[in-house]
């Protein structure tokens, strides 16, 4: 308005009106913003909570362990409206940077197929007293950015894992062996509700309670789920930390027995613990951002004496690159 009213609409005065409009609109985006960010991860979603191994970088206060999800390597897993899939690791240029992959899927209700589909790549530097520097990697929309960093960690070596899962089909009080044992499928629950799944009576989950049986007597408790919802047939996989088995619920035969995959793998299985937070309309921090350097270039031109398409081309160019590095250059 003052632009148009007071300089009557001259724009090579219009820098420090810009600038302050600038500033204005990043303060509203980051009010906004930071006032209703939601952590879209949860460690109930699979029953896996590690301890808090540090701070969270984006509020520089110790993670909560709850609001971290534990990712096992090549099993797709619920964040939200996504299914994320930790696919692999891969060291950087700099000594002790390593990159991980996550793949993010997003379902829309009442469809099988996916209606998005990308890749963030957060990072984290491995320090030699066992901490670690965390850098998220960010999915740009206009009205949410989602921010996702890497809370845990392993240090081990990236090693492929070749290993499928083997299916039995059983019934209940059946006993199948593994590996290193034997397990029981003891009972099969309809929407369960308990310390790790809260379903309902008109839902469609199942969920197979198993005991591990190792040659050295221990036991071991596995509860796989299948489920069908809005976004179509998903599996909650579980996982025996101490035989190394991946276990899979992956459904009904046509004679009504129950069909069990285990996995195993002679590695130690590869995780990792992320953290994830929607920050909705963040894009008026940039955009404020944008129209303060904006504001900088007008005044720089207006003092300088550059002609006018000289000013015009220079504006362009670092209006641009601007938009490029805050809103498509992830």
């Amino acid at each position: 308005m003052y632009i148009w009213l007071v300089i009557k609409g001259n724009l090579k005065q219009a820098g420090a009106s810009l600038t302050h409009a600038g500033f204005a609109l990043m303060l509203t985006g980051m009010i906004i913003s930071s006032g209703n960010k939601e952590v879209i991860s949860s460690s109930l979603v699979n029953g896996i909570t590690l301890p808090a191994s540090g701070k969270d970088p984006m509020t520089k206060q110790t993670d909560n362990p709850l609001e971290n999800l534990t990712l096992i390597r090549q099993v797709p897993t619920r964040m939200s409206n996504y299914e994320v899939t930790y696919l692999k690791d891969s060291a950087g240029h700099e000594k002790g940077r390593k990159f991980y992959k996550l793949q993010f899927d997003r379902k829309e209700k009442g469809s099988a197929g996916i209606s998005e589909s990308f890749v963030l790549q957060p990072d984290v530097y491995m320090m030699k007293d066992n901490n670690m520097s965390s850098n998220p990697d960010t999915k740009t929309y206009l009205n949410r950015d989602i921010f996702t960093y890497i809370s845990y960690a392993l240090k081990d070596k990236n090693v492929e894992d070749t290993s499928t899962f083997q299916v039995t089909e059983m019934h209940i009080g059946d006993t199948a062996f593994y590996g290193n044992g034997q397990f029981v499928l003891n009972k099969v629950v309809r929407n369960p509700r308990n310390q790790r799944f809260q379903y309902q009576e008109d839902d469609a989950a199942l969920m197979a309670d198993i005991t591990f049986i190792s040659r050295d007597s221990m036991r071991y408790h596995a509860l796989p789920l299948v489920e069908v919802d809005s976004f179509g047939l998903h599996h909650v996989d579980d996982t025996v930390y101490a035989q190394n088995l991946f276990v899979r619920f992956t459904g009904i035969s046509d004679d009504q027995k129950v069909r069990i995959g285990v996995r195993e793998t002679d590695q130690m299985i590869d995780f990792v613990t992320v953290k994830a937070y929607v920050f909705p309309y963040i894009v008026l921090v940039w955009f404020g951002i944008i129209l303060m350097a904006a504001g900088f270039i007008v005044s720089l031109i207006r003092r300088s004496g550059m002609r006018g398409w000289q000013g015009a081309l220079l504006l362009a160019g670092v209006t641009i690159a601007l938009l490029y590095m805050f809103l498509f250059a992830n």
